[in-house]
């Protein structure tokens, strides 16, 4: 998403005419330049079409894919509260995202206990999936009223080109006694 491509075109006849004529994110053609440009948009297919001056045309399919890894979002799971030693009624759920928003698949996580005491009830290393998304069920412990996860990149680190402030999330529970 929003890379460029310059174009050198060979073969045919006299001159060439490029056009887009399928666009569906957004995506540039700069006819002075042969530069195309996608659009933000992962996943959308674009087609250009050369035409030479004897008007015979070739058309080349463009699948647009997300940029580079930039950033986290939260989905869901944040400032739960439950009884301690329960589970959390929802998972904690995290996106990694390029700098249009695109989710990132294959990108390894790693989701740490930073304060308190909790249970992982998964892997504390997990995958995003196809949409960019990981997601981890926890226990509260019995100790630790309060309790903070840490989501970050597994050896590695997120640029935040886009400002987000969110190269790494910080989530916090909150347990509660019982009470009789």
């Amino acid at each position: 998403a929003g890379s460029s491509q310059v174009f050198s075109i060979a073969g045919g006849t006299g001159s060439y005419t490029t056009a887009i004529i399928t666009n569906n994110s957004g995506a540039t053609y700069d006819p002075s330049t042969s530069t195309y440009t996608a659009g933000p948009i992962a996943g959308a297919i674009h087609i250009l079409r050369i035409t030479d001056s004897a008007n015979v045309s070739v058309d080349v399919i463009i699948t647009v894919i997300a940029a580079t890894p930039d950033h986290l979002l939260l989905l869901s799971g944040d400032a739960q509260s439950t009884l301690m030693g329960s589970q959390l009624s929802d998972e904690i759920r995290v996106k990694v995202v390029d700098r249009y928003g695109n989710g990132i698949s294959s990108y390894p996580l790693y989701f740490q206990i930073t304060q308190g005491q909790m249970e992982f009830l998964d892997s504390p290393l997990q995958t995003t999936n196809l949409l960019g998304e990981a997601a981890i069920n926890l226990k509260m412990g019995t100790l630790s009223l309060k309790n903070r996860i840490v989501v970050s990149p597994f050896n590695a680190s997120l640029p935040d080109e886009s400002l987000t402030g969110t190269p790494n999330l910080e989530i916090e529970q909150i347990g509660r006694n019982i009470v009789t």
